[in-house]
């Protein structure tokens, strides 16, 4: 999503289409942000949270996606646990990059988000609003070599955080499928050479226009 739940984004998750393999890390990143549906897009997700304390969580959820002549528009559904169902996240995105949205819980009502909840965790988990937003396509970014995440062969891509950058991460590295354009796995860094959170993806939806989406991944959380 910028767009990207992105990275639920860019980062949560980040939308992509497979093209022609690019050979810089500058033209790659554009690529993965240029690729996006030219309209709307429906997908269920499944979404794994390790916690540092040893905890796991499952949520699936329901995800909708438009876009507008301002930018995107994205719903996030919780659809599992039942106990939870019915939480929402509606994430806007303009074209020049600010954000604004809202949060409903059934039985509290709904919350309009501030500049202030980008680092919020969606859902309950560490995963942010920021890393649906997935700022880290725009950062500054070079080539890591080659590997494979599972049977897929990706290309790594490291990533600057510029100073003013609100996601409280210091760099990230990334690894590409250039095939289909999709994050198979990312790790994001504070400080030092271990990540504090780890995304990988498990499965990825071809949509009915090309274009491909992760709907299955673990977000891992590092941090003690």
């Amino acid at each position: 999503m910028r767009p990207a739940l992105p990275t639920l984004a860019s980062s949560l998750p980040v939308l992509s289409r497979a093209q022609e393999k690019t050979s810089t890390a500058d033209q790659l990143m554009g690529a993965v942000k240029a690729a996006k549906p030219a309209g709307g897009l429906y997908a269920r997700l499944r979404m794994e949270h390790k916690g540092s304390d040893g905890n796991q969580t499952v949520l699936q959820v329901q995800l909708k996606r438009r876009q507008t002549s301002a930018g995107t528009e994205t719903l996030y559904q919780l659809l599992f646990p039942k106990e939870r169902k019915g939480e929402a996240l509606l994430l806007r995105v303009t074209k020049g990059g600010s954000f604004s949205g809202a949060a409903f819980i059934p039985g509290q009502g709904r919350r309009a988000l501030r500049p202030a909840d980008r680092g919020a965790g969606v859902f309950g988990t560490t995963l942010t609003i920021e890393d649906a937003i997935a700022e880290f396509l725009d950062w500054k970014h070079k080539l890591g070599g080659k590997e494979k995440v599972g049977p897929v062969s990706c290309t790594i891509i490291e990533s600057l955080a510029p100073p003013s950058s609100a996601s409280g991460f210091s760099r990230a590295k990334s690894w590409i499928d250039e095939s289909r354009l999709t994050a198979m796995k990312a790790e994001f860094f504070k400080s030092g050479a271990q990540p504090a959170r780890t995304v990988t993806t498990h499965k990825v939806m071809r949509g009915s226009t090309g274009y491909y989406a992760p709907v299955s991944f673990t977000v891992t959380d590092h941090t003690t």
